[in-house]
């Protein structure tokens, strides 16, 4: 592989995980309602996102991008803790994901952004 394929399947793998990111965002944010202390689902809704963002924290740094893996870690963090503990998000931790989430967006779509030289 010569550096002229590296560098199309690095774009490539980024290209990929935007539209993942985009996706495994708007699936979380769907869930929002069920993801609090006291809803039914919440537990599911829970072991989801956390599923979701803990995988993307792998694919995030295999794209090189290293901000939008740090925030994506940040994510994986809030989540942790209520998933190991198999219950729903207090308040605090669902306003922390919800503003964490945005975020994500915009590093991620900061870092996909050709550098200038």
């Amino acid at each position: 592989m010569d550096d002229l394929d590296y560098l199309e399947s690095v774009a490539d793998t980024r290209v990929h995980f935007l539209s993942i990111l985009a996706e495994k965002i708007r699936e979380t944010e769907e869930a929002f309602p069920h993801l609090a202390i006291g809803d039914t689902y919440s537990i599911c809704a829970v072991e989801d996102a956390y599923r979701r963002f803990h995988d993307l924290c792998g694919i995030s740094s295999t794209a090189g991008l290293d901000v939008t893996c740090r925030v994506a870690r940040t994510i994986d963090a809030i989540l942790s803790a209520p998933f190991r503990a198999r219950r729903g998000l207090s308040l605090g931790e669902l306003d922390k994901l919800k503003s964490t989430l945005q975020l994500l967006r915009l590093t991620a779509s900061n870092e996909m952004r050709p550098k200038e030289f």
